[in-house]
């Protein structure tokens, strides 16, 4: 739809369009009542929009079409050639802005082509990203509750043990230990997943206590062979750290070849944020 009181203007729409795409069908409103009711009764995939109509002025025009037409991509038209009201039309919501004076150069078919392309694969992709969030929610409580019950279920042992739980407390703690975590990552997980937009957890967490952490959850005869060569800051989610690191340490620990590997941790400050090195001294990958 093109919504353009300039009777010349117009038809220099209609031309291009023609020349460009002839399959391009196009209806002409000459003033926002005009194309109110044509809203009402059609769908179109694109607005063409002058801003300089009589019943609004620039980008007063331009909002308001953006609350009438949810989703559907505006251009907007303007013999103005102003580049900084272009600009913010599009900070505004336009999808693109196009000088009625330089039609002829602005490839303004294949521009909608791309347009109308665009806003049909973000309608897509927010239909699945909202059935991905019903499906979430609805088997979020019973991806839940297993860790939950195994820590349950571990402090019953536990409780029930008597004298003889001591030799298995070291045990009982791991398992507990080990359910603790895939909790935090399954409700990191599935909490991401209903709220897409939700950013980590960021705050300062030192590396020698996310690395403290991870060697706490090794095995006796492990954790003698992780060694932080430096400490330092970082701005990190602590839960998402600590898996990173226990899966990066973990691979370290787990392939060497004639002696046990020993995996070394170095943290350092540079140019864009913090680094931190891991080095072991066995087997990247096993051979075969």
């Amino acid at each position: 739809m093109l919504i353009e009181d300039d009777d010349d203007h117009s038809d220099l729409v209609r031309m291009q369009l023609a020349d460009e795409d002839p399959t391009i069908e196009l209806t002409r409103c000459a003033s926002l009542a005009q194309a109110s009711a044509q809203t009402r009764d059609c769908v179109f995939d694109l607005v063409l929009l002058d801003l300089g109509l009589p019943e609004s002025d620039g980008l007063e025009t331009l909002a308001e079409m953006l609350g009438r037409l949810d989703g559907v991509p505006i251009f907007v038209l303007t013999s103005n050639t102003n580049r900084e009201l272009g600009v913010e039309a599009v900070a505004l919501g336009a999808a693109d802005f196009v000088d009625k004076h330089s039609l002829a150069n602005s490839g303004l078919a294949r521009r909608i082509a791309f347009a109308i392309e665009r806003t049909e694969i973000r309608r897509r992709l927010e239909n699945q990203n909202a059935f991905l969030r019903t499906f979430v929610a609805s088997v979020g409580h019973d991806l839940r509750t297993p860790p939950r019950q195994i820590i349950q279920l571990t402090d019953m042992v536990e409780d029930s043990a008597g004298e003889e739980k001591y030799k298995y407390l070291r045990y009982l703690n791991d398992i507990r230990s080990r359910a603790g975590h895939l909790s935090l990552l399954l409700n990191d997980t599935l909490d991401y997943a209903i709220h897409a937009s939700k950013q980590p957890s960021r705050q300062t967490v030192f590396l020698s206590q996310a690395v403290g952490q991870v060697i706490e959850d090794l095995d006796t005869h492990e954790k003698g062979r992780v060694k932080l060569m430096s400490d330092v800051g970082l701005l990190a989610d602590p839960n998402l750290l600590f898996l990173i690191l226990r899966n990066v340490i973990g691979n370290g620990l787990k392939y060497w070849q004639d002696q046990p590997s020993i995996v070394r941790l170095d943290g350092k400050i540079v140019p864009s944020g913090t680094e931190v090195e891991v080095t072991d001294t066995g087997w990247a990958f096993p051979r075969r």
